[in-house]
């Protein structure tokens, strides 16, 4: 085959492949990778994640949690406040409308709870978007059954809660 006629084959490709399609690397076989390898690939995913990830996401997450929180606080004190009129005898209707307001309170958040956990399903959708999960499943799973150990940070690293230190006082400072 000459090099005219292996251009024309790949002119023909591109002309005939679907607007938009992008050719995916070739990718090791998962048999293949040692731990280092396996690590590197979900350290890239991990990375192309991070990038795309809403950084409001988590302090959606917590409003949610402490939301949840103080409605769980007010529904148990409806309980214990609709069990003691439930136990009065000749107040069942007052027991009743009591149960009725506490389930009418509930179902009154059910679509701004349903809208806002959307919300968020759709933000961890956009970040993990471009990562392929069954490849990371399978590497993670053959991670563990290969007994691999994440590196170690070196001394000095000094990795904490507020991340990494950097090498300049500046930046450190900044934070």
């Amino acid at each position: 085959m000459n090099n005219q006629t292996l251009l024309i084959g790949v002119l023909i490709a591109c002309l005939t492949a679907p607007a938009g399609a992008q050719t995916e690397p070739l990718l090791p076989a998962l048999e293949t990778l040692n731990c280092e390898q396996m690590q590197a690939e979900m350290t890239s995913a991990g990375q192309l994640m991070n990038q795309q990830i809403d950084p409001n996401l988590g302090t959606e997450i917590e409003a949610m949690q402490e939301n949840s929180r103080q409605r769980m606080q007010a529904a148990q004190a409806g309980a214990v406040g609709a069990g003691i009129i439930c136990s009065i005898p000749g107040m069942g209707m007052a027991c009743t409308a009591a149960m009725n307001a506490q389930v009418a309170e509930q179902m009154s958040h059910a679509d701004e709870d349903r809208a806002r956990m959307d919300a968020m399903v759709g933000g961890m959708q956009n970040a993990i978007a471009g990562i392929d999960q069954e490849r990371m499943t399978a590497i993670s799973q053959r991670w563990e059954s290969e007994d691999c150990q994440a590196p170690q940070p070196l001394l000095g690293d000094n990795i904490d809660d507020a991340g990494p230190r950097h090498l300049d006082p500046v930046l450190d400072a900044a934070r």
